[in-house]
């Protein structure tokens, strides 16, 4: 069996690399918070605007929010998808003020309607993308 010296030579460098580089290691932390402590559980869609509620679930005072809104496109056949994916992902900053465990009302105008179209359908996820809080007093 004869072996080319470049792979020889890849083999002995790949070798060092692995041989030469330290262990890295990871810390698990176990937590019992909930991942999600400000939610957008119901929005509802007409036109272009969006209207839905904000659910603060924090023990702080919740201000000022943006949305994370995705227009996902899922294709008719996922199996043969066209090369026009019309996907697309807006934010929008959100004035509220929403004291600890309490809900708020929100309505945005997003940035266009999506379009009618055969070959598929369009999945709507908002989400908070970012948001500050108030420590309770």
């Amino acid at each position: 069996m004869h072996i080319s010296r470049s792979a020889l030579k890849f083999a002995a460098a790949f070798a060092a690399v692995v041989l030469c580089t330290p262990s890295i290691s990871a810390e698990t932390v176990l937590t019992t918070q909930d991942a999600v402590e400000v939610s957008v559980p119901d929005v509802r869609v007409s036109g272009s605007g969006l209207q839905g509620e904000i659910h603060n679930q924090t023990d702080a005072t919740l201000i000022g929010a943006e949305l994370l809104v995705r227009h996902r496109w899922l294709w008719a056949d996922e199996l043969h998808p066209g090369t026009d994916d019309p996907s697309w992902v807006e934010i929008h900053p959100v004035n509220v003020t929403i004291p600890a465990g309490d809900t708020a009302p929100f309505s945005v105008q997003l940035s266009r309607v999506a379009p009618q179209r055969s070959d598929g359908t369009f999945q709507l996820e908002v989400s908070v993308y970012r948001f500050a809080t108030i420590p309770s007093p």
